[in-house]
């Protein structure tokens, strides 16, 4: 894998968003957990069903690597708006909003490095 060189305003908006990440993980893991789901939150069980494509391995200009996951947030954004709107649709109101609010955080971090990445 190459080593990937960030601007600093990169890295700062990476760090957040691997934080909040993290806490979107959590509120999913425990509401699956209220519905009476397990939560199976290991690597290769994520890797196996992610409906992410993989990250190129090769990247290691900042803008390169800001761009293609710029490509897969927004896909991930994509896909729990349309999950928002399912829960919804089933009557599962709780569900929505939890899922609800994962996605605005997710824009807003994808309009940052968007801004940042076509300055």
């Amino acid at each position: 894998m190459a080593q990937v060189t960030c601007p600093g305003v990169y890295v700062t908006i990476l760090d957040a968003m691997a934080l909040e990440f993290d806490v979107y993980a959590n509120l999913l893991s425990d509401r699956l957990a209220v519905l009476g789901g397990v939560a199976l939150g290991t690597v290769r069980t994520a890797a196996t069903h992610s409906m992410l494509a993989e990250h190129p391995g090769d990247l290691a200009a900042g803008d390169a690597h800001v761009l293609a996951l710029v490509g897969r947030v927004a896909h991930y954004a994509t896909a729990v708006w349309n999950a928002t709107a399912h829960a919804a649709d089933v009557g599962e109101a709780d569900t929505a909003a939890v899922y609800t609010d994962i996605p605005r955080g997710v824009d807003k971090r994808l309009q940052l490095l968007e801004t940042h990445l076509y300055q």
